[in-house]
């Protein structure tokens, strides 16, 4: 089983370590599950995040793990509720209105320089929907 990942949003590459220990049934299910790849927006609610929706049968009715809702820059989530991965490039409360928190099970952290990836995630904002692909590596 790969223990990372790499996410490229429109171009902009990162890599980030698994949590393998913290959420060994959901990383297990991320990773064979991929490739992924689609159209990721930017967070409505939450803040500074974007996502890749997908309709992941194998994680959905896992039990929740790492579960958190405050999140820092570089978290990578799967939010059973909206069958969506989140990568955040900010600090991030989850949720679907300002008065509905969401939880999700923490299962990835983006290692090195987020710069690059905030920027572009940024654009989001602007520009609207840009390609995403995730990949086990």
């Amino acid at each position: 089983m790969g223990r990372k990942l790499e996410i490229n949003l429109d171009g902009v590459v990162v890599t980030a370590r698994l949590l393998a220990d913290a959420a060994p049934k959901t990383v297990q299910a991320l990773v064979e599950a991929c490739p992924l790849g689609g159209i990721s927006h930017h967070a409505r609610w939450s803040g500074p995040a974007f996502n890749l929706i997908t309709k992941l049968e194998r994680l959905h009715g896992l039990p929740p793990e790492n579960v958190r809702h405050l999140l820092p820059p570089g978290t990578i989530v799967w939010i059973p509720q909206n069958s969506e991965i989140l990568v955040t490039y900010g600090d991030v409360r989850l949720c679907n209105s300002p008065a509905q928190e969401l939880f999700g099970s923490v299962v990835g952290e983006v290692e090195g320089d987020l710069s690059r990836l905030q920027a572009k995630a940024h654009s989001l904002r602007l520009e609207g929907e840009k390609p995403i692909s995730i990949r086990a590596i």
